[in-house]
C-alpha cells in the first residue's frame, strides 16, 4: 500500500507543480481567482500534514500565497507527507472542525488529499478558460507512460 501511496502522491505533485508553472508563465493575464484556488490547494495540503503531525495550525484554508512561491510550497508539502508515509503509522485521528474525533486510515486520508486537489486544478481549469488562457490537462496514464 505505501508504494502505491508514493506513487499517487507523486502524480498529484507532479500536476500541482505543472499548473504552479503554468500559472507563472501567464502571470500577467490571471485574477486572484486563480491565485486564491491554488493557494486553497497549497494550505488544505499543509493542514491535513500539521494535523497528522499533531502541529499546531499556522494557516487559514483561504490564505493567499505569491505566486511564485507555489512551487516550493508544494514541495514542502510533498516532502513532509513523504516523511509521514515513511512512519508507516497505518490509522491517524484527528479533530474535525465541529470539534469531534474520528479515526482515519492513511489511504482515506490522502484519497481525500488528491481528490480535493483535482477538484481545485479543475476550478484553475475553467478559470483560465474564462481567460481565453491555454488549460493544462492531465492524465494518469500518461504521467505513467512518461515515466
Amino acid at each position: 500500500m505505501k508504494a502505491f501511496l508514493e506513487d499517487k502522491l507523486a502524480y498529484d505533485m507532479a500536476c500541482n507543480l505543472d499548473w504552479s508553472r503554468h500559472i507563472c508563465l501567464h502571470d500577467d493575464h490571471i485574477n486572484g481567482a486563480v491565485k486564491k484556488e491554488m493557494s486553497h490547494i497549497i494550505n488544505y495540503h499543509h493542514q491535513l500534514n500539521q494535523s497528522l503531525l499533531k502541529e499546531e495550525q499556522e494557516s487559514e484554508l483561504w490564505d493567499s500565497f505569491s505566486i511564485y512561491d507555489f512551487e516550493a510550497l508544494h514541495h514542502d508539502n510533498y516532502l513532509r507527507t513523504q516523511s509521514i508515509l515513511e512512519q508507516d503509522i497505518p490509522q491517524y485521528t484527528l479533530e474535525n472542525n465541529l470539534g469531534f474525533y474520528h479515526n482515519y486510515k492513511i489511504e482515506d486520508l490522502l484519497f481525500d488529499l488528491f481528490q480535493h486537489s483535482a477538484h481545485h486544478r479543475g476550478k484553475i481549469s475553467l478559470l483560465f478558460k474564462q481567460l481565453e488562457l491555454p488549460a493544462k490537462t492531465h492524465s494518469y496514464l500518461l504521467y505513467k507512460r512518461g515515466l
